[in-house]
């Protein structure tokens, strides 16, 4: 819903990452953000880490 929060865990031994900025062109030609939505991009995240 808008306005909710999501929280991404991270539970697997290695470090992870979740963004919503494409990284290559190809990935700019599939990426699409909903009207007034703010892009992320959260580093890093630790086994074990939270974002």
């Amino acid at each position: 819903m808008v306005g909710d929060t999501v929280e991404f865990h991270n539970v697997s031994a290695f470090v992870h990452s979740v963004s919503t900025r494409p990284a290559t062109p190809e990935e700019t030609a599939s990426t699409e953000l909903p009207a007034g939505a703010e892009s992320f991009d959260s580093g890093e995240i630790p086994a074990g880490g939270i974002y």
